[in-house]
């Protein structure tokens, strides 16, 4: 069987609606979207990802990156929602180069939220984990020390809302490119899918949940 690549990928930002988008368009019929709903193959392709519980459960391997596309069917959009790719731009864009036949022709999706709240979001969700242990004052200040030694990408908290340099890389390599607003998605998140999904080509009518 031909292998099946995505042919479009929500590269974040994190807590900024990506989980939201994913289950918009994992209820679509002409649209399959991957299980577990982050796979991180891009940003972490042939390395070892960071020993912590979330990101050691990345995938690595092409075959099993695959593999997650199997069951997508003939003629429906195939994608995934990995927030890491939009902060780990530089090497998930040279990855998807590397290892996507016809890389030019994937559609990027990217949503964006303040970025002061996109911080203390994070900040809280990895406290509730009980994967951050100090105050958000401090882990503001030691969050790129912390990404440099290797305990994750989103310990950077700063680092990670700093969306130009982001979003420019995509823009500058992909074509089919579309960024939303996490404030637009709270206010209409009915528009905002239709959109989506008309980006995406297929059924812009179609209404999640019927």
């Amino acid at each position: 069987m031909e292998n099946k690549f995505p042919t479009f990928l929500i590269v974040g930002a994190a807590k900024s609606g990506t989980t939201s988008l994913y289950h918009y368009l994992r209820e679509h019929p002409g649209i399959f979207m991957t299980l577990p709903k982050e796979p991180r193959f891009f940003a972490f392709a042939d390395a070892v990802p960071p020993d912590n519980d979330w990101e050691r459960q990345s995938i690595s391997r092409l075959e099993d990156y695959l593999r997650l596309f199997r069951d997508a069917g003939e003629g429906r959009e195939r994608g995934e929602a990995s927030p890491h790719y939009l902060f780990l731009h530089e090497r998930t864009i040279a990855n998807i180069k590397k290892y996507t036949p016809s890389w030019q022709e994937l559609k990027i999706v990217i949503i964006l939220r303040n970025p002061a709240d996109r911080a203390f979001s994070n900040y809280s969700m990895l406290r509730m984990k009980g994967a951050e242990s100090v105050g958000f004052e401090e882990a503001l200040q030691a969050g790129a020390e912390r990404r440099r030694r290797g305990e994750g990408a989103f310990f950077d908290y700063i680092g990670a809302g700093m969306y130009f340099e982001q979003v420019k890389a995509y823009a500058s390599t992909f074509p089919r490119l579309r960024v939303y607003l996490y404030d637009d998605l709270r206010a209409d998140p009915a528009g905002l899918v239709r959109d989506l999904y008309s980006f995406l080509g297929v059924d812009g009518e179609y209404s999640p949940g019927s």
